[in-house]
């Protein structure tokens, strides 16, 4: 009898199995790889904008020199006075990773600010292609990288300044994508773990990324009529809380940073006015008009114009989002129905959208133009919004030239965003890279100063001057500024000199009060709009503070 050898039929199988799982592997690697090019261009991008419209102030300088603080191990920042947006948790790692690549350079005040306004980019567009395929997909997260990778000019200035919540909304982002995106247990303790690093760093997170996690949850449950619909969100609002709680409370027994006393005065006049600032400022955030900041500028007319489908866009989403939410609470489903879960990310993204508006109106103490930071993150939240929308679109069309016609419309828009971006203000200058470089001329190393004219020369000068920020205390006189500082700073040190800006005067820390506290001068510099203030013999510095420290004060004048 003949026989023939036959190849066992499972070879062929496995061999086809192969190469499908092979492709796939291949084409996520090319995904990341390209995902991680097309970060670091970002980031360089921001950078390059960020050196043109952002000078650098203390603010970025003192989250740099606590960055500083954690690489040399001080992770829990002990001995620090910080408020309650110290962004310890959020920010600050950032900084430190920085600093130990760079050191301690103004690099910093421009780089980091780059880099997490490139992942909130990256975030934000993933969410807005989240649901949807291929052109549809890259419709929508076209969309949202037209309109914040080349920011106008208001928009850049509050986006890449660091730390002024924009690592709050990255948090907030990923925790709305976690919670509402193929959900799964480890996805919602990742979810609730980063909500709860927020509210350590940044007591925002509480309105922009917890409350409108739970508000989502409870109007899933209403429209489809079950309760199980709002667990997952539900829990991680609420876990949030609690390992917030407890990590506060573990961070005491530890030893950590004090959060300090700080009273908001409020006012019914001021609540007006705020109401009154949101549209005007929301739009100048996407583009279209100027909010008065430094740097103050109008721009090129036909450049804003160029921002107006922004705004549409943006608009439209927020109505469109917020009909099909009273919607589904006005008629709710008998039964879950396909893309409920993408719903619950558009509830969260306008909730948190409607709480960033709130914050803004009650958290703005003046009309200082500087409190716009507060709408940044309401901003990228309603921008992924008008992402979704046109994927939704493009996604329910039969014409596949729409999709196509979206993502040409979005790299138009992107060269006219670009030649905003480029042109629409002269590059700043830092006043204070001049003061370091007189002070280093004359020796004078370590000083004290008011709060604008101090981390912001020691990190300009690379850690070479070393300035610590002064307030005034009990019989006017000056002592250890109680708020964004470290003890070490001041405890056994004395002081060659005193700083201040003449032209932006704080709260009593001037020449007049340093001579009340350490006498007559034997000499005094004048640096610009700077005074410097020399003694014969060093100075030391009062460390009595304010021992309240009720983190938070509210009341009406």
């Amino acid at each position: 009898m003949a026989t023939s050898t036959v190849a066992p039929p499972s070879s062929g199988r496995r061999d086809a199995a192969r190469r499908p799982v092979s492709r796939t592997r291949t084409q996520t690697g090319w995904l990341v790889g390209a995902c991680a090019v097309a970060a670091v261009a970002l980031t360089l991008l921001y950078y390059a904008v960020s050196v043109h419209l952002v000078a650098g102030n203390s603010d970025g300088a003192t989250v740099v020199l606590e960055g500083k603080a954690m690489a040399q191990g001080n992770v829990a920042l002990a001995g620090w006075r910080l408020s309650l947006d110290s962004f310890a948790s959020i920010d600050v790692p950032f900084y430190a990773l920085g600093v130990l690549l760079l050191g301690v350079r103004p690099a910093l005040l421009h780089l980091v600010p780059a880099a997490l306004a490139a992942l909130v980019v990256a975030t934000g567009a993933a969410l807005a292609a989240a649901g949807h395929r291929r052109i549809a997909a890259g419709a929508g997260a076209a969309s949202v990288v037209a309109i914040l990778a080349l920011p106008g000019p208001d928009l850049g200035f509050y986006l890449l300044q660091g730390p002024w919540h924009v690592g709050t909304a990255l948090y907030c982002l990923v925790a709305f994508g976690f919670v509402a995106f193929r959900p799964t247990p480890w996805r919602a303790a990742a979810a609730a773990a980063l909500l709860a690093a927020g509210m350590l760093g940044d007591l925002l997170t509480v309105a922009l990324g917890s409350l409108p996690v739970l508000a989502a949850g409870l109007v899933a449950a209403r429209s489809e009529r079950r309760l199980r619909a709002a667990a997952l969100p539900v829990l991680v609002a609420l876990g949030a809380e609690i390992l917030a709680v407890g990590g506060r409370l573990l961070e005491d027994a530890a030893g950590t940073f004090t959060l300090v006393n700080r009273n908001l005065p409020l006012s019914t006049h001021q609540l007006a006015d705020n109401i009154g600032f949101v549209p005007r400022r929301v739009s100048a955030l996407l583009g279209l008009g100027a909010i008065p900041a430094d740097p103050a500028s109008n721009g090129p007319s036909v450049a804003q114009w160029l921002h107006l489908p922004a705004v549409v866009l943006v608009v439209a989403a927020v109505l469109v989002a917020t009909v099909r939410l009273v919607t589904r609470l006005v008629r709710p489903r008998q039964a879950p129905v396909a893309g409920t879960s993408l719903a619950l990310l558009e509830d969260c993204l306008l909730f948190g959208l409607v709480a960033d508006l709130a914050v803004f109106v009650v958290g703005a103490a003046s009309n200082n133009p500087e409190y716009a930071k507060y709408l940044t993150p309401g901003v990228i939240f309603a921008v992924v919004l008008g992402g979704r929308l046109v994927a939704q679109m493009v996604a329910g069309s039969r014409a596949r030239a729409l999709g196509a016609a979206f993502v040409a419309s979005a790299l138009a828009l992107v060269a006219g965003f670009a030649y905003d971006a480029a042109a629409g203000v002269d590059s700043v200058t830092q006043p204070a890279a001049a003061l370091g470089t007189f002070l280093l001329a004359h020796h004078l190393r370590s000083g004290i100063g008011d709060y604008w004219s101090s981390s912001l020369v020691t990190v300009q000068t690379d850690g070479q001057v070393v300035v610590r920020p002064v307030a005034l205390g009990y019989a006017d006189k000056l002592r250890r500024d109680a708020r964004q500082s470290a003890y070490d700073w001041y405890g056994g040190q004395r002081f060659q000199f005193f700083v201040c800006d003449l032209a932006r005067p704080w709260r009593g820390v001037n020449v007049a009060t340093a001579e009340a506290t350490f006498g007559e001068p034997s000499t005094t510099y004048a640096v610009g709009s700077y005074r410097v203030l020399v003694w014969r013999r060093r100075v030391a510095v009062r460390l009595e503070v304010s021992t309240v420290h009720s983190p938070l004060q509210l009341y009406f004048r």
